[in-house]
């Protein structure tokens, strides 16, 4: 297999100027690589206003855009969270772009530890519709989210942050195959604070 060529800083440049006299992104927006290459420089070069406004205008132009949902699937995780929030507002933003985009800002939420403990309603919103909901995320997307969810989760069952973890399943949770080893971490932090009978209404529900 040939090696992944390195593309330079100054060639990036090159390409965005070209493609900005040539109609910009909206009059590129039929090349799925074009605007692939486009936002992944805008990305790369940390241009994050040139990137937002990019995404702006294709959403404007075609929503579904195939191509800005694989960008989402592939770079997701390296954007700016800020930048990423901003486009989860649009009323644009729909169907499966939305459910990506909120289980990106999930992931934000995993790795600062739901606001160091002191999850806001959001927070929890999200996660609970994420673990009722992860086949609405691409699967690549959604066995990554659930690993982190795993591991965050595991981490403060350790450390006996039983309370935080009730908090987090506060709304109702269908349990699965896909989500049971999430889920178990709510009971066995039930059981921790003593709450049986809690337990016992939860695991109810499974059985």
């Amino acid at each position: 297999m040939d090696a992944v060529q390195k593309v330079s800083a100054s060639s990036k440049k090159k390409f965005l100027k070209e493609i900005d006299s040539s109609g910009g992104i909206e009059g590129n927006i039929k090349d799925p690589e074009v605007v692939k290459l486009y936002l992944d420089y805008c990305n790369s070069l940390l241009k994050p206003r040139k990137l937002q406004n990019a995404i702006e205008k294709i959403l404007q132009k075609d929503s579904k855009n195939t191509s800005l949902m694989e960008f989402f699937i592939e770079y997701g995780n390296s954007l700016p969270i800020e930048i990423v929030k901003k486009i989860g507002d649009k009323t644009s933003v729909e169907g499966e772009l939305k459910s990506l985009i909120e289980a990106i800002i999930l992931s934000n939420d995993i790795s600062g530890r739901f606001s160091n403990f002191s999850p806001s309603d959001g927070q929890i919103s999200r996660m609970c519709q994420f673990i009722n909901n992860p086949d609405l995320v691409p699967e690549k997307v959604s066995k990554r989210i659930m690993e982190e969810l795993f591991l965050r989760l595991q981490k403060m069952y350790r450390e006996e942050a039983w309370g935080v973890i009730i908090q987090l399943f506060r709304e109702e949770i269908g349990v699965n195959d896909k989500n049971f080893q999430c889920y178990k971490f709510f009971i066995l932090s039930l059981k921790r604070k003593g709450m049986g009978a809690k337990v016992d209404e939860n695991l109810s529900k499974i059985y």
